[in-house]
């Protein structure tokens, strides 16, 4: 499995996010991170099959939720 980094950058957005939608709805903060933590499983395991947007920076959609990982 390829190895992933996370910025402390995005550990903070993650959690803000995970805030944020925890305060809207109770459990859709834990869905969101759940809906990440697939996104960068996903990447993990076979980081080709994502979309190339820049040089070698490839993107993978959060489902149901508006971010990306990149």
């Amino acid at each position: 499995m390829t190895k992933l980094t996370i910025l402390p950058a995005a550990r903070r957005d993650i959690a803000e996010a995970r805030a944020w939608y925890e305060n809207q709805s109770a459990g859709l903060g834990d869905e969101f991170v759940a809906r990440v933590d697939v996104a960068l499983l996903a990447i993990q395991r076979n980081p080709e099959s994502h979309a190339a947007v820049f040089e070698d920076f490839r993107r993978s959609l959060v489902k149901r939720f508006p971010y990306a990982v990149y």
